[in-house]
């Protein structure tokens, strides 16, 4: 009786490493399907401009982050009054660190002046369905690349017409 456990035991146990060992062949042959997925070590920042929009109930603010070449930025606030339609422009220069996905922008000058307190923004780089955005980790906001703006922006007018 004794021998018959075991040995029923042994075959369970043997059955269960065969399924093993099975599923993981299989997994090693599974073609990856991550040909959407952008690989984020070696995407370029460079020439790129992302946005957000913050819409309030007075006024309205465009911010734009510009990147350039030795891990400089452009940062550009662009605030339009509701009421009085006029606009007004802060433009911030700083720079960038970045380890994969993960973005930090620091932007310490105010038009040339270094000011006490930089904006920073800590970003995280992703991607759906082929478009790419940043993440800011404080609050959830979106960045948008900036062509996908315009792809965006030319798509409702399309629908408009």
């Amino acid at each position: 009786m004794m021998k018959k456990t075991f040995l029923g035991i042994g075959f369970s146990l043997l059955g269960l490493l065969v399924n093993a060992q099975e599923a993981k062949g299989l997994n090693q042959q599974a073609p990856k399907t991550s040909s959407s997925q952008i690989d984020y070590n070696n995407y370029k920042l460079e020439g790129k401009t992302f946005a957000t929009v913050r819409d309030s109930a007075d006024h309205v603010e465009v911010i734009s982050i510009q990147f350039h070449p030795d891990d400089k930025i452009d940062l550009v606030e662009k605030i339009t009054d509701k009421k009085t339609k006029e606009e007004f422009v802060n433009h911030f220069t700083g720079d960038v660190v970045r380890r994969g996905n993960a973005v930090s922008v620091k932007a310490s000058l105010l038009e040339g002046e270094k000011i006490t307190y930089p904006v920073v923004y800590n970003l995280i780089l992703t991607s759906y369905q082929g478009f790419v955005y940043m993440i800011n980790i404080q609050n959830r906001e979106k960045w948008v690349e900036e062509q996908y703006l315009d792809l965006t922006r030319k798509a409702k007018k399309k629908k408009r017409k």
